[in-house]
């Protein structure tokens, strides 16, 4: 009998352990702190500093998931150069989609001294990886003026969405044919 017993209060403490376990690998809950608009915040000031400027200078970089070294080495870089106006990151800032992984890249990157806006990569769009992108940087289509230049920038990740997404989005349209 006292098996028995000793098996239910396992199972108890067990069971009673499972609020004290509190992380997932793609755990999407946010804390203040995560959510921040990077896009909007940096688009603004973008905008601003190249409002009278007939030539602007960017960086463009990539595919900085898995090199967090080698992104600090870039942004203490960057920040040496004179005259650069804006960085844009073309995606891929994480492996798996990961919130920490965003939040690792985010850390390095917000020390840069000229503002960076951020796109979404196929790899960013794993697991719940999407909706913790437009957490951090807002929607994931935008686009901002730099002097007299538009940029447009669109999720084009359309394979991984199996094409879903991007029908029924803002910038396209379902046609039917007749």
């Amino acid at each position: 009998m006292e098996i028995k017993y000793f098996a239910y209060l396992c199972m108890a403490v067990f069971f009673a352990a499972c609020d004290l376990i509190d992380y997932h690998p793609y755990d999407g809950r946010l804390d203040a702190d995560t959510l921040r608009d990077v896009n909007a915040t940096n688009i603004a000031r973008i905008e601003e500093a190249c409002a009278d400027k007939d030539t602007i200078r960017f960086i463009f970089i990539g595919d900085t998931q898995d090199a967090y070294d080698e992104t600090e080495d870039f942004v203490r870089h960057a920040n040496k150069l004179k005259g650069i106006d804006f960085i844009i990151h073309g995606g891929d800032y994480t492996e798996f989609g990961l919130k920490k992984e965003f939040e690792w890249n985010d850390d390095i990157l917000s020390k840069l001294t000229v503002p960076y806006v951020g796109l979404i990569g196929n790899h960013d769009i794993i697991g719940n990886g999407d909706e913790v992108y437009r957490a951090i940087f807002g929607n994931e289509n935008f686009a901002f003026l730099a002097g007299d230049v538009k940029f447009v920038c669109l999720n084009t990740n359309a394979i991984e969405y199996d094409y879903s997404a991007i029908i029924g989005s803002p910038l396209v349209s379902e046609t039917t044919s007749t």
